[in-house]
């Protein structure tokens, strides 16, 4: 595993993940070796790899889907996810918006969507009150080009908001219930989409296309 020392800062993302930490601390405890309380893609990163080092699969892909929220093309975090997955037999891919539409981190996608807001904002005064409309037309282009650009990255991030990493091999159930007929297990370090609550349990859908129930204990969001 490669290991890096950067510290950058992310703004919303990194706080809603300090949020997800804070929810999931009774959980399995954390290695000696990450950094608990940082939410950078560095720290978050590093955590995965001591996860991978300690032999927690499911653990290290939750840190790393982590630290892709806030850095989706890190080439690092990319490289170990799909180390850690394939060594496990996951799935390798999410779905095709997810997976290749996310193109800036989370503070770039805020400040794209502002910039885009104040040129569409000044192009639209421009073209109605300034003699010379050309320069308005090309602001309100790059405007409406830059929000359309936060829009699609904001409808890739959104699916985030809905999945979770199964921390331990969870039996899918047919209703929220822990006496009801099994229908099939999901694997510890799997990423599933969380379709409803019910109680303690959580209806699932699996990559494949499979749905059932399980226990919330066995679950942990990415977000």
């Amino acid at each position: 595993m490669r290991g890096r020392g950067r510290n950058r800062r992310r703004g919303m993302a990194a706080a809603v993940l300090v949020c997800a930490a804070a929810a999931h601390a009774a959980g399995p405890p954390v290695p000696a070796a990450a950094a608990p309380g940082e939410y950078s893609p560095a720290a978050l990163y590093n955590q995965g790899n001591a996860y991978a080092r300690a032999g927690n699969t499911a653990m290290a892909v939750l840190y790393y889907e982590r630290a892709r929220v806030i850095s989706p093309h890190d080439p690092d975090v990319r490289a170990n996810l799909h180390q850690v997955r394939a060594a496990a037999g996951l799935p390798e891919e999410g779905p095709w918006l997810e997976s290749h539409a996310r193109f800036a981190d989370p503070d770039v996608l805020y400040w794209l969507g502002l910039i885009g807001l104040a040129l569409a904002a000044a192009g639209l005064l421009a073209v109605r009150f300034h003699p010379r409309r050309t320069l308005g037309r090309a602001a309100l282009v790059a405007g409406v080009s830059l929000l359309s650009m936060a829009a699609l990255d904001a409808a890739a991030t959104w699916p985030l908001m809905h999945e979770a990493v199964v921390v331990h091999a969870a039996t899918a159930r047919v209703s929220p219930a822990g006496a009801s007929a099994a229908l099939f297990t999901v694997p510890a370090g799997q990423v599933v989409e969380i379709s409803d609550d019910y109680g303690e349990f959580a209806l699932v859908r699996t990559p494949s296309g499979q749905a059932g129930w399980v226990a919330r204990s066995d679950l942990s969001s990415v977000i």
